[in-house]
Formats: C-alpha cells, sequence, structure tokens
C-alpha cells in the first residue's frame, strides 16, 4: 500500500522480547521478526557476537592469545583496532578446527576466566542470547509475523547447502509459531543473485537486504531495500526516511579502510 512503513528486527535476540516488543504493543505496532534459529535450539551465547561483547567488556586489559587459542600474540583491548584482530583470531580458530557449538561456548568461558569476567553471570543476563523457543512461540502470539533467516546465519552459496539453511528455519519456525514462513531476510545483508532461483523454488515471497531505499511495487521482490536504524542516523535522517524525502538525497559514502 502506498505510504506504509514497515517495521524489522533481525536475529530474534533476548532483548527483542524484553524491550523493543512492549513498546511496540503500547503502540500498537506491529513488525517482521527476521529469525536465526539454531541458537533458539541450542541456547547459549550467540558465539561471535558474544566474543565481540566480551572483549569489548574486558577492554581495560591485554589478551595472551597464546594461553587462549595457542597463537602468539599479546592484543591490547583498549585499543579498537587490537580488539578486532583479537576476535578475528578467536573466530579463525574456531572456523579452522571446526569447533562444535559445545566447543565453541567452551571457548566463551576460557575468553571469560582470561578477562576476569564471571562466565555464568554472563549467560544468566541474556546479553547476545536468542529467545527459547517459548519465548518466541510467545513472541508469534503476540502478533509479531515471524520469518526467515537462516537455520545458522550464513547464506551458502552453495545451493543444497542454501536450500538445508531455508528449511531447518522454516521447521523450527513453523513448528513454533504454527505459521508457514515465507517472506526472508539475508543475513548479515550478504546477497547474490544466484540465490533468487533458489529462492523461488523455496517459496519464499520476497528477500529483503540491508541496501538503503524506499521499497516500490515495481522493484525486485528478492532486492527489498530497508534503512538500518542505528546511532549513526541521526533524527533529522530518520524522519527524513519515514517521510520519503531521503530516498532523493545524496547518501554519504561508507569509507572503508
Amino acid at each position: 500500500p502506498k505510504k506504509t512503513v514497515s517495521i524489522t528486527f533481525d536475529d530474534g535476540l533476548f532483548d527483542f522480547r524484553e524491550r523493543a516488543l512492549p513498546i511496540l504493543k503500547e503502540f500498537g505496532f506491529h513488525a517482521t521478526l527476521y529469525v536465526t534459529t539454531f541458537y533458539v535450539e541450542y541456547n547459549k551465547p550467540v558465539f561471535g557476537v558474544a566474543a565481540d561483547y566480551l572483549l569489548w567488556k574486558g577492554r581495560t586489559t591485554k589478551l595472551d592469545c597464546n594461553l587462549l587459542i595457542g597463537i602468539n600474540e599479546l592484543c591490547d583491548l583498549s585499543d579498537e583496532s587490537d580488539r578486532r584482530r583479537a576476535h578475528f583470531l578467536i573466530c579463525e580458530y574456531a572456523s579452522q578446527n571446526d569447533l562444535s557449538a559445545e566447543e565453541k561456548n567452551n571457548l566463551l568461558g576460557k575468553l571469560c576466566v582470561a578477562l576476569d569476567i564471571d562466565f555464568n553471570e554472563f549467560c544468566e543476563s541474556r546479553v547476545m542470547h536468542l529467545m527459547t523457543k517459548a519465548e518466541l512461540a510467545e513472541v508469534g502470539r503476540c502478533g509479531v509475523d515471524v520469518e526467515l533467516h537462516t537455520h545458522r546465519h550464513r547464506v551458502p552459496l552453495d545451493e543444497e547447502l542454501f536450500e538445508r539453511e531455508i528449511d531447518d528455519n522454516r521447521r523450527v519456525i513453523e513448528g513454533l509459531v504454527a505459521k508457514r514462513p515465507n517472506h526472508f531476510c539475508y543475513p548479515s545483508g550478504v546477497h547474490n543473485p544466484r540465490y533468487f532461483p533458489w529462492l523461488e523454488c523455496a517459496k519464499v515471497i520476497s528477500a529483503t537486504t540491508c541496501e538503503p531505499g524506499l521499497a516500490a511495487s515495481c522493484g525486485d521482490k528478492f532486492m527489498l531495500p530497508r534503512i538500518i536504524d542505528s546511532p549513526a542516523l541521526s533524527l533529522i535522517e530518520f524522519e527524513g526516511w519515514l517521510e520519503g524525502v531521503s530516498d532523493f538525497l545524496p547518501q554519504r559514502r561508507q569509507w572503508t579502510s
């Protein structure tokens, strides 16, 4: 419909239920929640983002990577570039050694020890946790549209693996909210034209990106744009997008080093 705003959230983190849902209820707003489901079933801290958060939380210390992952580097976590380096080394170690979910969780526990952080307290806080099955089912009953975001938060370039991500994701969601999810959001906004026929075969109706812009009826249904609300987006820019004006203005370039 014309002049429509669609509110979307990604991943299904616990703080959606605790913080966002009460506000949506207060104003009577509907929303779509794109959920990745592996960590819904294995309800522990999500490894990658949890490691990043813990490194930030321990930013007053120096991390001896040799003691943690057997790599002879000392990272000063007060330095942002060193924190990024430490995060890369930890994730690379987990990937190269093909760590299981349980082994990754144990590695997070060791990281907490190295940073003098109480791991049990961190887990109990539910920071970087997805919702449980029961919580996600409750969110669905509250009128939130729960949709596809892959099972393991990845989009393989292999067709069989891609289909598996959609099938596993759909199986978990459908079992919890008693509704077949048919809309999709690319994890981290990573998209490729190769996915389009695969999405079509999976009977997916639409796919959302992280590309800024206004959606139009003439647009590609598998390349829907959206505006990512973040601390970098000023209030006036946000209002401009809501009014539809910002789409016609020059966009700030995203510089990378």
